[in-house]
């Protein structure tokens, strides 16, 4: 694929996306806790049944669903609520709380904040859109996912058109055009492992219109391609093929979100967490599932605990932790599931009292000292809640949009590095976590 098509790709994937969320953004009230009541959002999202476990879900496809799923890639609005509440960090338990540092994405610009635990600027990455080598078109875009490197330098991704490495000064060190979105992983070895996406016609899907096809891309230190692999073909080459049967009929039929490349230390448990395998999150499917990529084939799916889903993590005990977006029904949880059995072993669930929803993005992180770090993106909050539910660290996105607006900026993602993370490469040398 030329450089030119693959601009004209990723543009028209943020366009299309862009379609969605503007649709979403319009619907704020629906999304909004100062716009509707707990019954309106619940009208506005997927109708949800349950078994009396509280855990089986059984989605009814709504018109917002097809709706999307005709425009294609589902997009993320810059903003779905109003300020509502005063930023910072607004709750600390130095004695509960695990202590580090936060990485935070956040959607007002293209930029990737270090901060401590108190919520002080330790350092900034930014680079605007428009800077990214050849004609751009006038879009302004932020981060979606971004991680740290040990020397300082960032890995960002531009959904659905780049994928960027800079230095520790926000200086472009590489960029490499494509459908790159939602989630990267760096291996051992200095390896990329993203999210990549091609629009084509797929005549199992759809014969005539461009259905959206996701793959899993390895690339090197140096922005290089090595290798790529079909989700589709994933699923075509597995027991688990009779998925396929329930995507949409071309558009956005997977909408993967999460990847994850296992490290074999709970191969020990099951030979399926074998190291260099790929958990991914299928959102449309309602799908979390493992890819052998030697063979490029799923060795295990699981559905139906769940809805809409973000962010499921191989936890080092086995189970897997899964931020649950729509399977609550009025609101979101956070569910820890043992796969095989799919017994439900802890969960932080929204109600009344916390109001924690989040109908799109979101996410979940299991902390050294038991503890859950959760990203309620919508609202632009971060909290940290012990094993019994308690709030010991709470955090309200200080950043605004640079115009007269009170519209809320997203919070895509707060995840928290430990005091073993390397931070020397500060111009005051590591500093003091507090």
């Amino acid at each position: 694929m030329t450089t030119s098509s693959i601009r004209t790709l990723g543009l028209a994937l943020m366009l299309l996306g862009a379609g969605v969320a503007i649709g979403y953004f319009g619907r704020r009230g629906a999304l909004g806790r100062g716009k509707a009541s707990g019954a309106e959002r619940t009208a506005w999202t997927n109708p949800l049944k349950h078994t009396s476990a509280g855990l089986k879900v059984v989605p009814r496809r709504t018109a917002e669903d097809e709706a999307a799923e005709a425009l294609g890639a589902l997009g993320y609005a810059e903003s779905y609520e109003k300020i509502s509440e005063a930023p910072g960090v607004t709750q600390y338990r130095p004695d509960r709380a695990w202590r580090g540092t936060n990485l935070i994405v956040s959607a007002h610009e293209p930029t990737a904040i270090l901060a401590d635990m108190q919520g002080e600027e330790l350092h900034r990455w930014s680079f605007a859109f428009a800077d990214l080598p050849g004609e751009q078109p006038d879009l302004k875009g932020s981060f979606r996912r971004v991680e740290l490197l040990p020397d300082g330098d960032l890995l960002a991704i531009f959904d659905y058109y780049a994928l960027i490495r800079l230095d520790r000064d926000s200086k472009l060190k590489w960029s490499l055009a494509g459908g790159f979105h939602h989630d990267l992983q760096t291996a051992a070895d200095g390896t990329i492992f993203v999210l990549d996406q091609d629009m084509h016609v797929m005549p199992r899907f759809d014969p005539t219109s461009p259905t959206i096809e996701n793959f899993i891309t390895h690339v090197s230190p140096e922005g290089q391609v090595l290798d790529r692999w079909s989700i589709v073909e994933a699923f075509e080459n597995s027991p688990y093929a009779s998925y396929l049967d329930q995507a949409s009929k071309g558009g956005d039929i997977f909408h993967t979100n999460t990847l994850e490349i296992l490290d074999g230390s709970c191969e020990h448990i099951s030979p399926v967490f074998a190291a260099g395998r790929a958990l991914i999150s299928v959102r449309q499917l309602d799908v979390v599932a493992i890819v052998d990529l030697e063979r490029n084939s799923v060795v295990w799916a699981l559905s139906g605990l769940w809805h809409h889903q973000h962010q499921p993590v191989l936890l080092e005990n086995g189970n897997l932790l899964v931020f649950d977006n729509l399977g609550g029904g009025e609101y979101s949880r956070v569910l820890e599931v043992e796969p095989f059995t799919q017994r439900l072993v802890w969960s932080f669930a929204g109600n009344a009292a916390n109001d924690f929803f989040s109908q799109v993005l979101g996410s979940c992180q299991r902390l050294p000292n038991g503890n859950t770090l959760i990203t309620e993106s919508l609202r632009a909050t971060a909290f940290e809640v012990t094993p019994q539910g308690e709030t010991v660290w709470r955090y309200v996105s200080p950043y605004r949009f640079d115009r007269e607006t009170d519209d809320l900026p997203v919070l895509m993602e707060v995840v928290r590095l430990g005091p073993d993370t390397p931070l020397d490469w500060l111009d005051a040398g590591a500093p003091q976590i507090r």
